[in-house]
């Protein structure tokens, strides 16, 4: 019965001690965003503005058979922006509102983008905590991307940036 035990003690330490290994490696790969901001220079070939309503319904307050209560958590307003270019990003989203526009050919536009993955770091042996968040190095860009911080440049000069809070 005490060799059971033992085998026991034995398995929890080697999860342990792998999942901390694994955390330990995944710290030593982030990166902060400055380190992984690239940026893309293009001309738009077309923009579009999204808006989207947001809004729950509390578990505990849905009724079957009837419409149950809603709240308005807001709207989210973001641009798809289709770039004129053949290679990876075609399309950058941005969150919140600026004034570009499609078919400017006397200025181009410079777009900041967070080249990573988000990874998790499970916090399981402290519930109730958040996971810790990092962020991983991605050696291509995808179809589609995400940029915090729009450019326009007019003869090689900024006349104007916009910045957002969401970059990933």
């Amino acid at each position: 019965m005490q060799d059971g035990e033992n085998d026991s003690s034995q398995f929890d330490f080697d999860i342990n001690d792998t999942i901390n290994r694994e955390e330990s490696e995944l710290r030593a790969k982030a990166k902060t965003k400055g380190e992984l901001t690239v940026t893309v220079e293009a001309r738009i070939k077309s923009v579009t503005a999204h808006h989207e309503h947001n809004d729950f319904t509390l578990v505990s307050e849905r009724i079957a058979g009837v419409r149950s209560p809603s709240y308005s958590t807001g709207t989210v307003t973001y641009l798809e922006i289709v770039l004129e270019r053949e290679q990876n990003p075609k399309v950058v989203i941005f969150y919140g509102n600026a004034p570009v526009e499609a078919n400017g050919y006397d200025c181009i536009y410079r777009f900041s983008i967070v080249r990573a993955e988000e990874a998790e770091i499970s916090n399981y042996m402290r519930p109730g905590i958040q996971p810790e968040r990092v962020l991983l190095e991605r050696q291509e860009f995808l179809e589609k991307e995400k940029a915090f911080q729009i450019e326009k440049l007019k003869r090689d000069e900024v006349v104007r940036t916009d910045i957002s809070d969401i970059f990933i």
